[in-house]
This record gives structure tokens, sequence and C-alpha cells, in this order.
């Protein structure tokens, strides 16, 4: 099986967590080498909200976050029930200070927290954003797009 279609089939929990499922040592590749591999399976196949959520997750810890965003936008239009997705697109939102937004998919994501785990990460990412909001009060003088 080639290396795209191997990638199809990843459990999505372990790919969530990029960083701590590369492999270690002195031959690991460079995490672009992953996100070269996952563009491949997702041109293969373009609607998979899982491979769309993998790889916004990917270029976000390779320092490419609008593609990140770009991605993980794209994973919640094709499953809108998708907490990992929203989860992590309202941590890149409140990382480029779109409180607003991230308040609103951190709710999404909540809404779709489906046990403890979940329901406590959610939970705690919202409080932070609603901190943040309550120590930036002014409203953002521009929109961020990012599809």
């Amino acid at each position: 099986m080639s290396p795209a279609a191997n990638i199809v089939h990843i459990n999505w929990l372990v790919v969530a967590n990029v960083k701590r499922a590369l492999p270690q040592g002195p031959h690991t590749l460079p995490l672009s080498n992953y996100i070269a591999i996952m563009q491949a399976a997702s041109s293969a196949n373009p609607n998979s909200a899982e491979l769309h959520a993998c790889l916004g997750i990917a270029f976000a810890l390779n320092h490419e976050t609008k593609k990140g965003v770009h991605h993980l936008v794209r994973a919640t239009q094709l499953n809108p029930h998708h907490f990992f997705a929203r989860f992590k697109l309202a941590s890149l939102l409140h990382c480029f200070s779109d409180l607003p937004q991230a308040e609103s998919e951190s709710l999404n994501a909540l809404a779709l927290a489906c046990n403890q785990s979940e329901i406590s990460l959610a939970r705690q990412q919202l409080a932070a954003i609603r901190d943040s909001m309550q120590s930036h009060p002014a409203p953002l003088r521009f929109s961020l797009r990012w599809t």
C-alpha cells in the first residue's frame, strides 16, 4: 500500500497529536514530508474531513497557520460535527485574536464533545478565550477571512 493510501487509514486520534505521533530517531522525516504525504492523500480523497483536519493541525505545527486555518475550516465544512477540527480551529483563531469567532467555534466544539476528556478540553479553551475577551474588550477593527 502506498504512503498516501496508508495515511487515509491512520487513526484520527493518533494524527491529532501529529508531533507526538511522528517517529523519533535519526531517520525521522521532517514534518513537511508528512504534510506532503497528507496532501497527496487529500488530493486522492478531497472530501475527507479527517485529512483536512490533520493537514490543518500539521500546517499549524509547521508554523504555516493561515494554511492550517484554511484546512480546519474546510474540515468543518465537510463535517460540521467534527469535534477536533472545531476545537483546533478555535485554538488557532484565539492565537490570531479573532476572539468572537474563537468563542463561537469553542462553543461548537463543546456542544460536539462526546466524553469527559473532550468536554474538559473545550471548557478550558472556552474559559481561556473568555479571559482574553475580558482583558482585550475592544472589538477588532478588521475581519479575518480564512476561506
